[in-house]
């Protein structure tokens, strides 16, 4: 079994900085989700918890994205005709 080359420095920068979960950065690497795992471990590449973080809080921008989703009938308590 050949051992899939995965650069430390690119896997972390993607991972850490550009945010990408294990499932895009598999299908980036053409692996599967295991091999990040299992890269991740082997670099000592800390976790990331799902989600938002307690405390964390949401930027303006998301906020914003947010309620433009929302508007109209878009909105899951919009009715027509009102």
């Amino acid at each position: 079994m050949r051992k899939i080359q995965i650069n430390k420095k690119e896997l972390e920068y993607a991972y850490l900085e550009e945010k990408k979960t294990i499932e895009m950065l598999a299908k980036e690497f053409n692996v599967n989700k295991e091999t990040i795992w299992k890269r991740l471990q082997e670099f000592n590449i800390p976790r990331r918890k799902p989600g938002l973080q307690v405390g964390q809080k949401l930027t303006l921008y998301h906020k914003k994205q947010i309620s433009k989703s929302k508007k109209g009938n878009r909105n899951p308590a919009w009715k027509v005709g009102q």
